[in-house]
């Protein structure tokens, strides 16, 4: 796979990750505490396998590490976990709302800094 698939691919993979916490945060009411609970779930289960598979990627290009774009996503992904471990959000907040929108444009930002281009050396 060259790594603008990749690169594409790992936008889709990230949006399907954040999917239901963006509509629990639209619309929290929606559900009830056990289906928050499970979508909780879910996105623990699922956002450190993603950021595993971004830190491949980030290593993937001969002669570069994207290390600064790496911690970026990674500390995106893990914030919404360790926001609502420490209490600073609940998942009928506004600030959950806040939080999910904040943290799913920093990861974006973070897969869109990396460039392919043809390797050259400076």
């Amino acid at each position: 796979m060259d790594r603008l698939t990749q690169k594409n691919d790992l936008l889709i993979k990230l949006g399907m990750l954040f999917r239901p916490l963006v509509l629990l945060a639209e619309k929290p009411e929606d559900y009830d505490a056990q289906e928050r609970a499970q979508m909780i779930a879910q996105y623990g289960a699922e956002w450190q396998l993603l950021t595993r598979e971004f830190h491949s990627f980030t290593e993937g290009q001969p002669g570069h590490s994207y290390t600064v774009e790496y911690y970026q996503f990674q500390n995106a992904l893990q914030d919404i976990i360790s926001s609502l471990i420490n209490g600073y959000v609940t998942p009928t907040s506004t600030r959950f709302s806040s939080l999910v929108t904040t943290q799913l444009s920093k990861a974006r930002n973070a897969i869109d800094a990396i460039q392919y281009l043809e390797t050259r050396r400076y």
